[in-house]
């Protein structure tokens, strides 16, 4: 049942409750006590939202993380692509004059 179905029920049982003066006191008892469980139902839901929330914020924050440690490894594999292109160069300059001589 949804939370929103579930307080709605409740409220109207509070209110029928509230109102009625025939019941016995045993019909009351029972009535007070199904409000008390709806009542820890809504609250339980309520504490699991709230550690469901929690725990998505810290992988949010992992997720951060993470994109930026693969950032930081993409920049340096570019750099390093860049170094060996040149380092590539240098060395087929260098081979290619020890061919000519």
């Amino acid at each position: 049942m949804g939370d929103d179905r579930r307080l709605n029920m409740l409220l109207k049982v509070f209110l029928k409750w509230c109102m009625t003066d025939d019941d016995t006191e045993e019909e009351n008892r029972m009535v007070y006590e199904r409000m008390l469980m709806t009542l820890a139902q809504c609250e339980f839901s309520i504490a699991k939202s709230q550690h469901v929330l929690a725990m998505n914020d810290a992988e949010m924050k992992n997720y951060e993380q993470l994109y930026s440690e693969i950032e930081v490894g993409i920049t340096n594999a570019q750099k390093k692509i860049v170094e060996n292109k040149l380092e590539l160069q240098k060395a087929k300059s260098i081979r290619k004059n020890k061919q000519e001589y």
